[in-house]
């Protein structure tokens, strides 16, 4: 009888398992909202998706950016952190590729200060996109996926700056758009499945 439970756990532990991928993707991400412009950021994502029964993969993401730069004689130093979920649904499967629709929704904090300096600006923003994605494998490298997507991207960002020893010069700006989206390196991302 131990025997038995213990292939059948083991059964179902590696049908589990062949349905786990690992991989990155890239994203960008507001870092600083202007009055009529915002400047973003690339920021490269983990991701860990699973494949659930009736052709739905699921996936959370998250990412974090850290740098540093000299303006001026002036040091300053950018901190930006990104999580994500997306659900897709295969609509259309041929060997090697599949085609998805589905949505992803990506939440990220990028702040920025000076060295010297006690005030910092801080962005948050939240991002949902309905998204068509073509997973595509190479023949005799099957566990390596490749990803494209592209559709829609609904982004609402604000900027808020805060400086203790000059209140005059705080501020805040938020902006909110529709705009589309597509893999900008023509890839999105990979993933290894298990």
């Amino acid at each position: 009888m131990p025997v038995r439970i213990a292939a059948l756990t083991l059964l179902v532990s590696s049908a589990v398992m062949a349905s786990v991928s690992l991989g990155f993707r890239k994203t960008a991400v507001p870092v600083l909202v202007l009055p009529g412009d915002q400047l973003e950021e690339n920021v490269y994502m983990l991701c860990l998706g699973y494949s659930a029964a009736g052709g739905f993969d699921l996936e959370v993401s998250a990412g974090m950016d850290r740098s540093e730069s000299e303006i001026s004689e002036a040091v300053t130093e950018d901190e930006t952190f990104c999580v994500g979920a997306g659900a897709f649904r295969r609509v259309a499967s041929a060997s090697h590729t599949s085609l998805s629709a589905g949505a992803r929704f990506d939440y990220s904090r990028a702040t920025s200060g000076m060295q010297g300096v006690a005030g910092e600006s801080e962005t948050r923003s939240t991002a949902f996109c309905p998204l068509l994605r073509a997973d595509l494998s190479l023949p005799g490298v099957e566990r390596l996926g490749l990803f494209l997507e592209w559709g829609g991207r609904w982004i609402s960002a604000s900027t808020t700056s805060e400086d203790p020893e000059a209140p005059n010069l705080e501020f805040e700006y938020s902006r909110s758009e529709w705009s589309t989206v597509a893999s900008e390196d023509i890839l999105a991302g990979m993933a290894w499945t298990f």
